[in-house]
């Protein structure tokens, strides 16, 4: 969702749009700033975080296809391993189900460059669902420092308020209060 600026409000004001449209748009405006300071977090809490010895992101599809060893291998020799910023947004769109492979060091790599695209709104893929989904698959985010725990709980925050989410919203406050507590 495209969020309307402090001055997209103003300008509304102006031109005498009524207080109620107003008083809406500003509370939109205050979530669109809340997303750019969590996209400011969420790069912050995930500098120099490199894949390591981790499942890549074709790998998991590998892993997906229970294709052999050796092309599970060649697999991972052609994945981003350094930057997780590097990672295209048709890569994470085509090889979503990845992120039900990775292990810990893995989802830690990937996780932030996916957040980014769900956070644009360009993602085809439910990111929501899979963090909801982290009560079956604890380990897989055993490595997330409490400021990327954060990230991750300002997500599902900001998701919870989203209409696309209202059937969610039950199990994103459940898991706010369980598994994503900080």
């Amino acid at each position: 969702m495209k969020y309307p600026t402090v001055s997209d409000v103003e300008e509304m004001r102006t031109r005498g749009y009524d207080p109620s449209v107003v008083a809406e748009q500003v509370e939109l405006a205050k979530r669109g700033q809340m997303l750019q300071d969590l996209k400011l977090a969420t790069v912050k809490a995930f500098a120099g975080v490199k894949l390591g010895n981790g499942v890549g992101l074709l790998q998991g599809q590998g892993l997906d296809a229970q294709v052999d060893e050796k092309t599970c291998a060649a697999y991972r020799e052609k994945d981003e391993k350094q930057d997780w910023r590097a990672l295209g947004l048709d890569e994470l769109n085509r090889y979503s189900s990845s992120l039900y492979f990775f292990d810990e060091e893995g989802m830690r790599f990937h996780l932030p460059a996916f957040l980014m695209a769900a956070m644009e709104g360009t993602s085809a893929f439910n990111l929501v669902h899979k963090l909801l989904s982290s009560t079956f698959v604890p380990d897989q985010f055993a490595l997330l420092t409490p400021a990327q725990r954060q990230v991750v709980r300002g997500y599902l925050r900001l998701s919870e308020q989203e209409d696309e989410h209202a059937l969610d919203r039950e199990h994103i406050q459940a898991a706010l209060a369980g598994y994503w507590e900080v």
